[in-house]
């Protein structure tokens, strides 16, 4: 396992090539299989398959699997599992993140609106609302209604 990953944000682009991508690719779901696992004595050979519609009670060994990738190398059984769950994973995270945005967004205006109608009342809060979008909703509610506590 590599070490963690810097945060690099994801442009809309990115976001739309990946699910074009997974739109055009072999319907999901995917499974990784050790191909040569069949066969008593063979090398592992892992392949990423599609079981073909109508053949879901035929077993593996007939022929039924429609291959879409072979992995090869040190790593290819997890290459094989990772390429299979990404099938599905690639358009749930992807429709999450666009759910995340536009909720990130909608917040934004709503302390947008907030700020506003404070500084418009209240010039003695501008001080006390610098820090605003850093606070949870409880602290807010309560920096607004006068009710402040030392509560986490």
């Amino acid at each position: 396992m590599t070490g963690p990953v810097e945060r690099v944000p994801l442009t809309d682009e990115q976001l739309d090539r990946w699910e074009r991508l997974a739109q055009q690719a072999t319907p999901e779901p995917w499974s990784a299989a050790d191909e040569h696992g069949l066969l008593d004595g063979a090398d592992p050979a892992w392949c990423v398959s599609r079981m073909q519609p109508g053949y879901e009670a035929m077993s593996e060994i007939e022929g039924y699997m429609y291959d879409v990738a072979y992995t090869t190398g040190t790593n290819e059984q997890a290459d094989a599992e990772f390429i299979a769950a990404a099938r599905e994973a690639v358009p749930a995270l992807a429709a999450e993140l666009r759910a995340s945005r536009a909720r990130e967004q909608e917040l934004q205006q709503r302390i947008d609106g907030v700020l506003a109608m404070c500084e418009a009342a209240d010039t003695n809060l501008q001080p006390r609302l610098m820090y605003v979008e850093l606070l949870d909703p409880r602290t807010v509610r309560a920096v607004l209604t006068g009710t402040e506590t030392t509560d986490a």
